[in-house]
């Protein structure tokens, strides 16, 4: 196929379709400069990305035909759907840019200039251009990551770079099992709820303890250059003690109850004093996606809740 931009969607912003001749997008990281007494040179540090800036060349001249999926009316682009475009550039709020290529994409209004010339009698030319942004956060859940993926992703940045890490400190410990996969056993006890919490403060002991030594090992070292394995290892620790924080918070032991007949959640909660419903669904989450509980069902509780 020649001609692929004969298949890019129109282009639109708050329903308002307008031709095109010309579109640029602008992609770009946030840098933070990061400089040392006595070290040349710096470390760049991305902190994210910056939002997408888009500007599209507007002819809004009459003589100029729509394409196969436009539907704007041949004739009236100027000045009836330049006036409509102004109209909807004008409001504040967030609107929904269609881009040819990428889509629906929530956008702020940015620029709209207009060009007239006595050369071209058809209508006007205009430059609009829009920045990316993201929902209001009442419309969004915005969800840190749990110290379990921190955990992960920062293991992970360290077993990456495993060879670099071990010629930068010569006394690199040595492990059986990779960080990732240490971390990764962590995530799966928490995925069950049977041992739970003594077994996983012995595993974030013995990640704090992993920690330690590297953390000794990059001392010994005294280069400048192991400051992303420091960031990274700072990074487990935060999160590890974040972990057992939590296990602190929630040492109650639980018990099994095997449900004596078909019964509903409610009714669980009532066989079993001083339960609240709020943590029969937190230790079981199926329960809810049934209307009745069978009867043999196992369900934890807290039985620090009952009365000794």
């Amino acid at each position: 196929m020649t001609d692929v931009l004969a298949q890019l969607l129109p282009a639109a912003f708050r329903g308002i379709q307008f031709p095109v001749i010309r579109m640029t997008m602008s992609i770009a990281h946030e840098l933070a400069m990061h400089t040392y007494w006595g070290v040349d040179g710096a470390r760049i540090e991305a902190t994210g990305l910056e939002p997408m800036r888009f500007t599209f060349t507007v002819p809004f001249i009459n003589t100029i035909a729509p394409g196969k999926k436009e539907r704007w009316e041949a004739g009236r682009l100027y000045p009836y759907q330049l006036r409509q475009l102004l109209d909807a550039f004008r409001k504040k709020a967030d609107g929904i840019l269609q881009h040819p290529e990428f889509g629906d994409i929530r956008c702020k209004a940015d620029k709209l200039d207009f060009e007239w010339e006595a050369t071209r009698r058809g209508g006007a030319d205009a430059t609009v251009s829009f920045v990316e942004t993201l929902p209001p956060m009442g419309e969004r859940a915005v969800r840190a990551a749990s110290p379990v993926q921190a955990i992960l992703v920062a293991t992970f940045d360290l077993d990456a770079s495993d060879a670099d890490l071990r010629a930068l400190v010569p006394d690199w410990p040595q492990h059986r099992t990779s960080f990732t996969d240490f971390a990764r056993s962590i995530q799966a006890i928490g995925d069950q709820f049977t041992v739970l919490q003594y077994r996983t403060a012995g595993q974030i002991n013995q990640l704090l303890y992993r920690c330690d030594n590297i953390v000794d090992s990059i001392t010994r070292a005294r280069s400048a250059t192991t400051w992303p394995l420091a960031r990274s290892v700072e990074r487990i620790r935060s999160a590890a003690y974040d972990i057992r924080a939590q296990i602190v918070r929630l040492s109650r032991s639980i018990s099994v109850y095997s449900v004596p007949g078909d019964t509903t959640l409610s009714g669980v909660a009532a066989s079993l004093p001083d339960q609240r419903i709020a943590d029969l669904i937190k230790l079981n989450p199926d329960l809810v996606r049934q209307p009745e509980i069978k009867r043999g069902t196992a369900v934890r509780y807290y039985n620090s809740n009952l009365p000794v």
